[in-house]
């Protein structure tokens, strides 16, 4: 008592916690730590408890108790919490503490950037990014070079954007103040703030700086390709590590294409401008870029990126791509209004900018470069089959050589030009990889021409030429289908190729395991014994182990002639001399003799090879077609990109005379690199106008954000009645079984008329601090009605009695009436009966017992004594008051909690 009493003398410090309000016991807690020093005005105590309410997570009550209106924070005072709030990814204190007027630029300089990365790369939790410093830099030690080439290797191309300030002094002479490394600033710091939060796996303080920073589309996408890059250096085992950062991207990609289209749906050019900018932010990279390098499929089908492809397709030819093919074999209708061509601003299109337009736009150079790759195609058939001559070269030859060497050149040149960040990322496409071949194919056509040239030389045949040649043929047919991709129907396809031939690939190493299986068993049980003494029997023996179970496959079985007995072989053995007849034996087990066990080794290879693993083939391709289909307008947007820019950076004459420009533009490259400059070659938007587009970004961003929330509010709402609908529907049945039977509505309506124990007890009544009597209250006052029932149902019991008792007596006395009046009939009838006058009322009181017996003895209560049939309905009477006791009373706990609930 002592120490209650001296609890009490501080009562301000004394908090109560209800338990049944099923409130959270952190919040109380933490809501009377903050209170016990809610008088102290000292910045210490103010840090200590935004540090405990940091711990414990609660930024709602640091804003309503912490950071009030009437509290001035010093400058630099919040700088650690952030810190920590940063490291932690308490993104609602890191929001929260940017509002107390701290600037991000001014925090989050180079020292504290460094910082942030030790701390974090001293943590647990990044042993994902030691181990991919590991893989690309070969350290774990964070300097800003080793950040640098890390991200150059994510990203292909990176610069950390450090602001320099340069200042004036008297003269007007510009300088930079001197500064040390760790007081220097970011031009950008939510871009660092989000790289630190990508590499370290933290997407909801990366999705905060990504909504805090500029540049909204293209940092998503530059996020999307980081987390890309990533996902490709985790390891095989840690499957689930990868599809989280995959989910990452995906988010962000998505993010990315639902901004533009917002930005699409407000003003199409203005998004149009978005996707082709080049981000000063992002090293000078555009959206369309980092897309197609991190295979943004979805953000490159948006309709924003669409436009941009088709604009820089067709370059003001507002024509169909048929009539640009007619416009080509015909050129004069380029001076007719058949051909409509926009010119920029409001000036109409003069003809030679109509022809100039006309021949540089990439739809042009497809057309021209397809046909003379036809032609080409042609002329090399033609050479092949008809005008290939071993001792000599022919025109024909030598015109195709040409040929090829400039489609050599003009590949590199596509290749070197095509705009990729980095060589690397040059190859990583679909259209580097057939470049590849492509190159390789050319190189060893010319290699085939040198070869003969040196064999007519020598006056020697060279044959391996023409083989070749003949492979170079194959392939020349196989890059025919790169002029499919121009196609909406036929680019898709050249995909599901791709997937059907990477799956097809996989499969055979299925097919070869059964295959190996039935060829060497066939083959050791064909021959008892087989000699093996020089190549050729080896070659020979793995042709019968493949070859035959590989085409048996397909049908072409020749089953008995592949299993028959050799009787040539035999013959000569039986023919031949021998000392004894195990040396005949073994001359006969070389030879091929039939045996029973092979015809049932390929019935049940053919089943396995024919009907499981064909069918199981076709499940594959019939997945791979869905998908594709699925996605055939993403998949084909992404090829037309690469087309594209292809054909954009092609000159605009096409192989063999594209080797006129290409020399032309080595001079000149030579010419820059020794004595002259490199021209001036503009910009693509002014400050102001990149101010204009980012402003226009960041309103369509929050536009999406907010739309976005009220979406999420609406559902959560939506959700929340259908939960109460779904418990109001499960009281109703409750009550409804406990009432026998009826609806929940029927069941107030009945309560309702009686009133409860606080409407009559007088004020004296023990009552709740709610206002509602107590629980014995309403239990006196449920007995209290139970008595009054009882009452009434004996009183209901009692009269019911009476009234079958009266009932019965009736019935009996008119049966012996009736019975009188027989016997009478039956006396008067006889000769010598005496009249008899007998008196009614003894009849009816006194009756006689062979009539009494007539009666039939009734089961009912009524022929029981008053004793038992009392007995018996106080029973019944006891057995409903006591359900009925039951149920009301479980009934008023119910409302009583219900009413409980409605009043706190």
């Amino acid at each position: 008592m002592r120490n209650v009493k001296k609890c009490m003398e501080h009562r301000d410090l004394i908090n109560i916690f209800p338990m049944n309000k099923h409130e959270d016991l952190d919040i109380a807690i933490l809501t009377a730590l903050l209170n016990s020093k809610a008088g102290d005005t000292s910045d210490e105590i103010r840090q200590n408890q935004l540090k405990l309410a940091l711990t414990w997570d609660r930024a709602d009550i640091a804003q309503e108790e912490i950071f009030r209106e009437d509290v001035l924070w010093p400058t630099g005072s919040l700088d650690d919490v952030l810190m920590e709030a940063i490291i932690e990814e308490r993104v609602e204190f890191v929001a929260l503490i940017l509002q107390q007027n701290v600037v991000m630029k001014e925090f989050l300089t180079t020292e504290r950037l460094q910082k942030l990365y030790e701390m974090s790369l001293a943590r647990t939790d990044s042993i994902h990014l030691r181990n991919l410093m590991d893989r690309k830099i070969n350290t774990r030690r964070f300097t800003y070079d080793n950040l640098a080439r890390l991200m150059e290797s994510l990203m292909d191309k990176y610069d950390h954007s450090i602001e320099e300030d340069n200042m004036k002094d008297t003269n007007g002479v510009k300088f930079t103040p001197f500064k040390t490394a760790g007081q220097r600033q970011f031009k950008w710091p939510y871009k660092q703030l989000m790289i630190w939060s990508i590499l370290m796996l933290r997407q909801k303080l990366a999705k905060f700086a990504w909504q805090m920073g500029s540049e909204p589309v293209t940092s998503a996408v530059a996020a999307s390709k980081i987390y890309g890059s990533m996902a490709k250096h985790i390891h095989h085992n840690e499957s689930a590590l990868k599809e989280k950062i995959l989910e990452y991207k995906d988010e962000f990609e998505l993010l990315a294409k639902r901004v533009l289209d917002e930005c699409h749906l407000k003003h199409p050019e203005k998004a149009m401008m978005l996707a082709e900018r080049k981000s000063p932010t992002w090293s000078s990279m555009t959206s369309l870029q980092i897309a197609a390098s991190a295979v943004n499929k979805a953000f490159l089908s948006s309709v924003a990126c669409k436009n941009s492809i088709d604009h820089t397709w067709n370059r003001g030819i507002q024509i169909h791509p048929i009539q640009v093919l007619v416009t080509v074999f015909f050129p004069f209708l380029l001076f007719s209004p058949f051909l409509e061509v926009n010119a920029m601003g409001e000036k109409t299109a003069r003809t030679f900018q109509k022809i100039l337009t006309f021949y540089t736009a990439p739809i042009t150079k497809f057309c021209h470069y397809s046909i003379m790759y036809m032609f080409f195609v042609a002329l090399f058939t033609y050479f092949l089959l008809v005008d290939y001559q071993i001792n000599c070269a022919t025109c024909i030859e030598i015109v195709c050589m040409v040929w090829i060497f400039t489609f050599l050149v003009d590949e590199l040149y596509t290749l070197l030009a095509f705009p990729s960040l980095k060589f690397h990322g040059k190859r990583g496409d679909w259209y580097a990889i057939l470049k590849t071949v492509d190159i390789l194919n050319l190189l060893l056509a010319l290699a085939a021409f040198i070869i003969k040239i040196e064999a007519n030389y020598k006056k020697t045949c060279a044959d391996e030429a023409k083989v070749i040649l003949s492979v170079n043929c194959i392939i020349f047919y196989l890059r025919i289908m790169k002029l499919y991709t121009a196609n909406s129907s036929l680019g898709p396809k050249l995909a599901m190729i791709k997937m059907m031939f990477e799956e097809l690939c996989t499969f055979l190493l299925l097919v070869m395991v059964f295959l190996l299986a039935y060829g060497v068993a066939s083959q050791s049980l064909l021959y008892r014994q087989k000699n093996v003494s020089c190549i050729k029997d080896i070659i020979i023996l793995i042709k019968d182990i493949v070859f035959y179970p590989y085409w048996e496959l397909y049908g072409e079985l020749e089953f008995d002639k592949s299993i028959e007995t050799d009787c040539d072989c035999l013959s000569k053995v039986n023919a031949t001399t021998y000392q004894s007849e195990m040396l005949r034996y073994v001359a006969k087990s070389k030879c091929k003799q039939k045996h029973w066990l092979v015809y049932i080794l390929c019935a049940v290879y053919l089943i396995m090879g024919n009907v499981l693993l064909f069918n199981l083939l076709i499940a594959i391709f019939n997945h791979i077609f869905t998908k594709v289909e699925e996605k055939s307008n993403e998949i084909w947007k992404f090829q037309m990109y690469f087309l594209t820019m292809e054909f954009d950076n092609k000159t605009a004459l096409v192989p063999p005379l594209s080797i006129i420009p290409h020399v032309y533009l080595c001079f000149m490259w030579l010419a820059r690199k020794t004595c002259c400059r490199k021209k001036f070659s503009g910009i693509q938007f002014t400050q102001r106008h990149l101010e204009f587009l980012q402003l226009f970004e960041k309103e369509e961003m929050a536009n999406y954000l907010r739309r976005i929330k009220s979406e999420q509010k609406g559902s959560t709402e939506s959700k929340l009645q259908k939960r109460v609908e779904e418990l109001f529907k499960l009281v109703e049945e409750e009550l409804a079984a406990d009432h026998g039977g009826g609806s929940f509505n029927q069941t107030l309506s009945a309560t309702q008329t009686v009133k409860l124990a606080h409407e009559n007890t007088p004020e004296s009544c023990p009552q709740e601090p709610s206002g509602w009597p107590r629980t014995e209250a309403v239990l006196d006052y449920a007995k209290m009605l139970e008595e009054k029932e009882t009452k009434e149902v004996w009183d209901v019991v009692d009269k019911d009695q009476v009234k079958k008792r009266k009932k019965h007596k009736k019935e009996k006395k008119k049966k012996q009436m009736q019975e009188m009046e027989n016997n009478l009939s039956d006396d008067s009838c006889s000769d010598d009966a005496q009249p008899q006058v007998l008196d009614s009322s003894i009849i009816i009181s006194m009756p006689r017992r062979t009539q009494s017996s007539n009666i039939q003895e009734s089961d009912s209560d009524s022929d029981r004594p008053r004793g038992m049939r009392s007995k018996k309905s106080l029973l019944r009477v006891e057995s409903s008051t006591e359900d009925e006791r039951r149920s009301k009373k479980r009934f008023f706990k119910r409302r009583r909690s219900r009413q409980m609930s409605d009043t706190e």
